[in-house]
Formats: C-alpha cells, sequence, structure tokens
C-alpha cells in the first residue's frame, strides 16, 4: 500500500516530504513559481499513488467562534453549512469545528469556523495534483497541527500561546482550555536577529492586548507562552518576554527536546525546522478537513475500495479457516468411522468364533427369539392375589370379631370382563375382591352384629390400598323397601349366624 505525501504551502514556497514507517524522507521545497511548479509535477511523477495531505502556513486565514442551537444529524448539518456560507462566500475552503457545548440552560453547540481567504494561492498545486491523479485526503490549517504539539509536549494552561518562526515569519496560536480560539502568521522582513526578537515581543504584547480586548482571556489571567524553536534562534525572545510580562509563564522549546518529546530525528529538525509540522501531520489527523468534497472525491473511493478489499479479505480467511475446521471434523469423523468399523469386524469375528462351539440349538433362532418375547410378554401382563391377601390381612388382623368364610379375587384383565360385583367397574388391570365372612360367637344380637361390620368396612375404606368398599349382603336386612328377612331365634341358639357379604376394588399396586 502507498505512503503518504505530506505537503505544506506557504505564500512563497512548498515543501514536501514522504511519510512511510512513522518517518519523514524524499524532503523537497518548490518555490511558488512556475518552475517550482514543474519540480513539483516531476516529484509527483516519482511517487505516484501517494495520498496528499496537504496543510497551509498563510497569512490568509481567518477564524470565528460561534454557538449555535444544539442539534445533530442532517439538522447540524444544514445549520452549519449555512453558516459557513454566510462567513465564507469567497472561498471553497471553509470547515467547522465542534468544540463541546456551553454550560448554560439551553447547552448550545460551540464551533469554530476556519477558513483560508485566498482560493488562488492552492490553484496551481491542486492543479498539479489533480492532473498526477493523486488522492487528495484533505487540506488543513496549520494551528489545527499545533494541536497535537501541546498536547505531545504536555502543555495544560487554561490561557496558552504558541510561538513558532516560520520562513514567512512569526506564528501566534492561542488555545484557550485547550481548544483553538485564534492564529495569526505575522510577516518580516529580513533583519538582524536583534531586531528579529524585539519585532517578536511587541507582536506578542499585542497579542496579549488583543486577546484581553476581545475577552478571550479574562484580564487577571496569566498567559502561558511556549516558544517552539527548532532553530534555536529564540533563546533571546525568552528573556525578553519575561523582562516585559512579569507575570507570564514563559517556557523554550530546543530542538534535542522537541525531538526527545516527539521521537522525531534530531539531525533532520535541526537542518529543516519546518518538519516538525510535516512530522505532526504524518502522525495526527486534524479535526477539520477545509477541503471540498469534490477534491477528496479519489481519496473517499480509495478509502471504500480498500475497505472493499479488507472485508473480502476478512471474508475469505474466516471461509478458508471454516473450511479447514469442516475438513479437519470430516477427517476426525472418518477415523472414527473406519476405527468402529475395524472394532465391529472384530467383534464379530469373535462372536462367531464362540458360536461355532455351541452346541446345535434344538430349533431354529427365529422360533427361540419368538418364544422368548412371548415369555416376556407374559410376565408382564401376570397378575397375582398377593397385594389383595395382604391389603385384606390387615382388616382381619385389626377386627377379630369376624371371620373370613370365602374369598374370591380378580384382576380387571379377566377374560370374562365382568367386574366382581355389581356396582364397581374396575379399569385395565385393577384387582377386586368379593368376601364373605361372619361374625364370630353370634348370639342373634343384629344391632352388635351390624355395628361390627360396619367398623370392619370404615377400617378397609381407611386403608390406602383400596379404592372401594360395596356392601353386598348383610346378615338382616335393614332397607324400609323390602319386606323383612332374618332368623328369630332365641338368643344363643347355635344354629344362628350373622354372614354378610363385601365387594372391594383394591387400587393399583405401586
Amino acid at each position: 500500500m502507498a505512503g503518504k505525501l505530506l505537503l505544506c504551502v506557504s505564500g512563497s514556497h512548498a515543501i514536501a516530504a514522504r511519510w512511510r514507517g512513522g518517518k519523514l524522507s524524499a524532503y523537497r521545497m518548490f518555490a511558488n513559481t512556475d518552475s517550482g511548479w514543474a519540480q513539483f509535477n516531476e516529484y509527483l511523477q516519482d511517487v505516484p499513488g501517494q495520498t496528499v495531505y496537504l496543510m497551509l502556513d498563510v497569512v490568509e486565514e481567518d477564524y470565528r467562534y460561534e454557538t449555535l442551537p444544539h442539534a445533530s444529524g442532517r439538522d447540524r448539518t444544514e445549520l452549519v453549512a449555512r453558516k459557513i456560507k454566510q462567513f465564507y462566500r469567497n472561498t471553497p475552503y471553509a470547515a467547522a469545528w465542534l468544540q463541546g457545548r456551553d454550560t448554560g440552560k439551553r447547552r448550545d453547540d460551540r464551533f469554530l469556523f476556519a477558513a483560508m481567504t485566498n482560493p488562488d494561492l492552492l490553484h496551481h498545486w491542486l492543479r498539479i495534483i489533480t492532473l498526477q491523479e493523486a488522492p487528495l485526503a484533505g487540506i488543513y490549517l496549520l494551528p489545527m497541527v499545533s494541536l497535537a504539539l501541546a498536547e505531545k509536549l504536555g502543555l495544560k494552561q487554561p490561557n496558552l500561546l504558541l510561538i513558532s518562526q516560520h520562513n514567512s515569519g512569526l506564528r501566534q496560536t492561542f488555545f484557550r482550555e485547550h481548544r483553538l480560539r485564534i492564529s495569526r502568521l505575522t510577516l518580516f522582513n529580513a533583519q538582524s536577529q536583534q531586531s528579529v526578537d524585539a519585532a517578536y515581543a511587541e507582536e506578542v504584547a499585542n497579542t496579549k492586548l488583543y486577546l484581553e480586548t476581545l475577552k478571550m482571556m479574562p484580564a487577571d489571567s496569566q498567559l502561558a507562552v511556549a516558544i517552539i524553536d527548532p532553530a534555536e534562534k529564540l533563546h533571546d525572545l525568552n528573556q525578553s518576554l519575561m523582562r516585559q510580562f512579569g507575570d507570564a509563564h514563559c517556557l523554550h522549546f530546543g530542538h534535542d527536546e522537541l525531538a526527545a518529546r516527539l521521537g522525531i530525528d534530531s539531525e533532520l529538525l535541526q537542518q529543516h525546522p519546518e518538519t516538525l509540522h510535516l512530522y505532526l501531520l504524518g502522525h495526527y489527523q486534524p479535526p477539520a478537513n477545509l477541503a471540498p468534497p469534490a477534491l477528496t472525491a479519489r481519496h473517499q473511493r480509495n478509502r471504500i475500495k480498500l475497505g472493499l478489499y479488507a472485508a473480502s479479505a476478512a471474508t475469505l480467511l474466516f471461509s478458508g479457516a471454516w473450511s479447514g475446521a469442516n475438513l479437519y471434523q470430516r477427517a476426525e469423523l472418518d477415523a472414527q468411522t473406519a476405527q468402529a468399523a475395524a472394532d465391529t469386524q472384530i467383534e464379530n469375528g469373535k462372536y462367531l468364533a464362540v458360536t461355532r462351539q455351541f452346541p446345535a440349538a434344538p430349533a431354529p433362532s427365529g422360533t427361540l427369539m419368538q418364544t422368548v418375547e412371548t415369555i416376556v410378554a407374559l410376565k408382564a401382563g401376570l397378575r397375582t392375589p398377593e397385594h389383595a391377601f395382604a391389603v385384606l390381612s390387615r382388616a382381619l388382623d385389626a377386627s377379630p370379631a369376624i371371620a373370613l368364610k370365602s374369598l374370591r379375587w380378580k384382576s380387571g384383565n379377566a377374560a370374562d370382563g365382568k367386574a366382581a360385583v355389581a356396582g364397581i367397574k374396575e379399569a385395565k388391570g385393577q384387582q377386586s375382591i368379593e368376601i364373605e365372612a361372619e361374625i364370630k360367637s353370634f348370639k342373634g344380637d343384629y344391632r352388635a352384629a351390624i355395628a361390627t361390620i360396619d367398623a370392619f368396612v370404615t377400617l378397609l375404606r381407611q386403608d390406602p390400598g383400596i379404592a372401594e368398599v360395596t356392601v353386598v349382603q348383610l346378615p338382616l336386612n335393614i332397607s324400609p323397601v323390602n319386606s323383612l328377612s332374618g332368623t328369630t331365634l332365641e338368643s344363643g341358639a347355635p344354629s344362628a349366624t350373622a354372614s354378610f357379604k363385601l365387594a372391594v376394588a383394591l387400587r393399583a399396586a405401586s
């Protein structure tokens, strides 16, 4: 994949460098003339396919800090677009940078609007970039790149003024609460270093007064001044500012400290101080892009293409891994199947070897199997009176006055399908008992006999193994609808009996 081509354009020249592997190479400077443009065209021909990141270091720049009603999505986009058109009608190179929200009740959005106000300055450079079909990623103002510089240097002061010397003059960039507010590039003619320091100190004083006048910085607050001096020419400026602003906090960063803090090559920085911001541009993409969509269309297409390539590669990789896993699993299953077949063959061989030693069977194996299945079925349907006898025995043990005369047991699976007695409907597999019994030592007291029988019936009904008890016959018919029956023998006669019959339906044994 091709790397980046970093280009910094100023009013008098342009500086280009290639960015690959976190390092700058192929450093070149081109004058803003016909010959410089021709050289830049040849330079692009030697590095085809490079994505261009263009940074502007010009006087013709504008910054406006505005608050807009809070919105999101399409509403915010339309609101910001109208504001940009209102501020910058004569340039297509403008952008809005959202910097947070107000703390008031409305919570309005805070935007920094920025623009490059001289479109003609970029005409020739963009024409060559378009001619060579180099994708343009964006157009950025140099102060926006300086935000990354302040972060890397650990400058957290609420009122921070960055000062740096460029080929064109003095660049001053002010940050309020770590947000870019304004930046100025002041041009100076060639002068002695002493006069330059004095001019720079005066410009810084004017900037401080300007910030206080516009209330960008409270009048009683301290201003931190950071001098970025990779060329090591502004030591005296540091002393001048400290003398002029007694309350100012001044910091000086030479090329050695900058190289150590940023990780940039110290020798390259010392030879070409302009590479400082190019290095930052290679590492950090600024938050606001001034390029209109028409200029970045090729870059966006390339990004979509690369995204599709990456998605396709990921899909292919996933498919390959999935197919490999399936093939591996199939191989394991095939191996297990082959092993199972081999084990089955071995077991069959052992079985045949054992069966050869068996004596001759009296019947074919099919007949034997059918016989065994019949026996199993018969055992499954077999019913015995053991459960019925156990239930009845518990009741008789508790009733010594009753003597059992006869017992008829029946299972619901009986062939005749009839119930033990009328009134009891047997379910499938249910057992029933017909009991004929009598009262021992009966002496003709039928009232006492019937009471004993009722107690016996109640005892049976309380047994958890009995579902239903029906009295079939009593010693004396006491029903008012029937004629009187029974014996009138004298009490104590030996022929007197108190026989009765019961029908008992049992619950299925658990």
